[in-house]
């Protein structure tokens, strides 16, 4: 029995029969391999794309043309609630964990401060009621520091997330330009 297998093993015609038949068989298998990488790899870029083009894109957009690192959060509160929260909620499906979860903690703050992002304003028309200044869009003074902190850090979070992937797609990194901004001013 030895002598019949330790033959087979060293017998050439039966490794090229063998070869014949193992070398397609792991060439479709390799090649259906490399597709399904190529596949994944594609689609994660994809992925990546659009986030960055309809999530981060728009928000770093607005932060430039707005240059809301030159000012305190609250203060510019109105442009908040108008042009920041509505683009950063169109596309909060595409934001990453972290940017979700200070997402979150931004609007709890608001809900504890009882602030409304002005989305009530024009339904209610406080300001037509006499005797009433109330102004939505400003935030309370016992508030600021905190509004200020819970924003700083939404914003500071979308910009590295952004940065890290605008790094993977080899695209110009907008975000770190701003987010250098914010720490230059958080220093002074």
């Amino acid at each position: 029995m030895i002598v019949l297998v330790s033959h087979w093993f060293t017998n050439a015609d039966v490794w090229k029969t063998i070869g014949m038949y193992a070398v397609p068989v792991i060439s479709v298998f390799a090649s259906y391999l490399v597709g399904r990488l190529q596949n994944s790899l594609q689609q994660r870029q994809s992925v990546r794309k659009d986030r960055y083009n309809n999530f981060y894109l728009p928000i770093i957009k607005i932060l430039m043309r707005g240059k809301y690192w030159n000012v305190k959060p609250y203060q510019i509160h109105s442009a908040v609630a108008k042009n920041f929260m509505p683009t950063l909620e169109k596309h909060l499906e595409l934001a990453d964990t972290e940017t979700a979860e200070k997402y979150y903690l931004f609007l709890s703050s608001l809900i504890d401060y009882e602030v409304d992002l002005g989305i009530e304003q024009d339904a209610v028309e406080s300001s037509k009621i006499p005797g009433n200044v109330i102004d939505p869009y400003v935030i309370p003074k016992t508030h600021k520091e905190s509004y200020n902190q819970s924003f700083n850090a939404l914003v500071r979070c979308i910009l590295q997330s952004g940065s890290q992937l605008s790094n993977k797609l080899r695209y110009p990194d907008l975000a770190a330009t701003i987010l250098a901004k914010y720490v230059e001013r958080e220093n002074k």
